[in-house]
């Protein structure tokens, strides 16, 4: 009998030439970075994709009832983990956050059930435990104020209604006063994080103007704490009216994208998106509900940075794109489907088992740096690291911090330097600013500390290290001057320091220049 030949059929669509265009732009970007740790998730990303175009293939279907399944328990299991958390059995694993299941942060926890959501409505057959899973959950979501999540459910799930003709569209009229009250009370609900959001799009916007070639991808590490600080020297109008904090990301996707990748990449970013919704729409698949909360939450959010989520996705994309067969471009045959999927799994696994050394090596150099006794251990394993890790702003500044212990000036001066060309914040550049005076460059140092303070105006304790570094040099009228200033800005947030204190401080300094001239 002759055997059966071994080949399997791709049909290659538009939305795999969007991601191929999108990987090839990545690509570009990410030569010469030298900071694997960082920038090779979205390599493993595509491999994943590439995976699942070839395994999804022809049975996309049966994988839909199994997440129909699976996503309650899903949500079950996380649901358990927050009620422990919720009464001090097991601890969050975050500083800041009480609750958060395994995530931690609670909004990446509630941007990742959004998503999941729509899986335990669109099973037909088992829903008492979907919508038992889906009542809990929005519950649980309200309790953690988690406002982008909440919408990012409400608006699929109004979609579903009304493909299913549950919902009318004269009752969509009747419910858009309240819908608009919803969203206005959302927005109240945490007034002073929503004015965050806006200026941190608006700046992101500007540099997409600004550079529209796109700034790479040190673009939120590096440039836009830096841009952010320009473009506030610039308009001190717009600063003081919204919420100002230093972040390395836009809270915006779409923005992300569109800084990093330039206009090209968001151009094939939005294309891919609408691709993928006018697929899964046409197919009619349940798989356009969880796409359309995804995007919900990349417009207020970062998903792409929360690694379940952005599997999830990725896997729903691939599976929305197999749905077209109305778009092919070319057939393509693969021969040992098994062998090419192998492959791919094996070089994932390759990516991140190296990554993970990486890390591992990272945090057990940073744990000798903190005794004296293993410095020398540490000072060795940084080294080792370094031609893999240069490019990473973190770890140069880590690796910097300890040789600084250990003496060694010069060395620690020169990674401090490195390091400015990969990473941005205003506690990084006081460290560099003191580098620099400790050097003798007066003048750099000036024009760090003044780059610091004009990221976060608003705030005090930068602001009066300038004033304790300008004291330093003998420059004592700027010192009043900066002093009387500081003094007389009203406190807007005790977030960082307490800056009563500082006010206290600022008052003698104002006195004793006042007292001697």
């Amino acid at each position: 009998m002759q055997k059966e030949p071994r080949e399997c059929v791709i049909k290659v669509l538009w939305g795999d030439i969007l991601m191929l265009l999108l990987f090839a732009l990545y690509l570009y970007f990410y030569i010469g970075t030298q900071n694997d740790l960082d920038y090779t998730l979205p390599i493993l990303y595509f491999v994943f994709y590439c995976f699942m175009r070839i395994y999804t293939q022809g049975n996309s279907k049966e994988i839909i009832v199994l997440l129909t399944k699976i996503v309650p328990i899903v949500i079950f299991m996380h649901i358990t983990v927050c009620c422990l958390q919720f009464i001090n059995i097991i601890p969050n694993f975050h500083d800041f956050f009480h609750v958060g299941s395994t995530f931690g942060n609670p909004d990446k926890l509630g941007a990742y059930l959004a998503v999941l959501l729509p899986f335990c409505y669109i099973n037909q057959k088992r829903k008492i435990v979907g919508y038992s899973a889906l009542i809990v959950c929005v519950f649980l979501l309200f309790l953690l104020q988690a406002r982008t999540a909440l919408l990012a459910i409400a608006v699929p799930g109004i979609v579903y209604l009304v493909s299913r003709n549950i919902l009318l569209k004269k009752h969509l009229l009747w419910g858009l006063i309240p819908g608009v009250f919803g969203l206005i009370a959302l927005i109240y609900w945490h007034p002073v994080s929503v004015s965050g959001r806006f200026f941190i799009w608006i700046v992101a916007s500007s540099m997409i103007v600004s550079k529209p070639q796109g700034w790479g991808l040190y673009a939120f590490q590096k440039h836009y704490p830096e841009f952010q600080s320009n473009f506030i020297l610039n308009h001190p109008k717009i600063a003081e009216t919204f919420n100002i904090d230093v972040v390395h990301s836009s809270f915006n996707e779409f923005l992300n994208i569109g800084v990093t990748l330039g206009v090209l990449g968001l151009l094939c970013y939005v294309l891919l998106i609408i691709y993928i919704l006018i697929s899964a729409y046409k197919a009619h698949s349940p798989l356009l509900f969880p796409l359309i909360s995804f995007q919900i939450v990349s417009f207020s959010y970062f998903p792409f940075q929360i690694v379940p989520l952005t599997v999830v996705f990725v896997l729903l994309m691939a599976m929305a794109i197999n749905s077209d067969s109305t778009h092919t471009i070319k057939i393509v045959g693969i021969r040992y489907r098994a062998l090419v999927i192998i492959s791919l799994i094996v070089f994932s696994s390759f990516l991140s088992f190296s990554n993970m050394q990486n890390y591992q090596q990272w945090q057990l150099a940073v744990k000798y740096a903190q005794d004296k006794k293993t410095h020398t251990v540490s000072d060795e394993i940084f080294k080792k690291q370094y031609p893999q890790m240069l490019g990473n702003g973190l770890f140069l500044l880590s690796y910097a911090e300890l040789s600084d212990k250990m003496g060694d000036t010069p060395l620690s001066f020169s990674l401090l330097k490195e390091a400015d060309n990969y990473y941005s914040d205003p506690v990084f550049l006081q460290i560099l600013s003191s580098a620099y005076e400790k050097q003798g460059d007066i003048n750099e140092a000036k024009r760090k500390f003044e780059i610091a303070v004009n990221m976060l105006p608003e705030q005090f304790n930068i602001a009066y290290e300038q004033i304790l570094f300008l004291q330093r040099i003998g420059e004592k009228k700027k010192v009043y001057e900066l002093a009387l200033k500081l003094h007389n800005k009203p406190i807007k947030s005790t977030y960082y320091v307490d800056s009563q204190i500082i006010k206290k401080r600022l008052e003698a300094i104002i006195l004793s220049y006042e007292k001697t001239n």
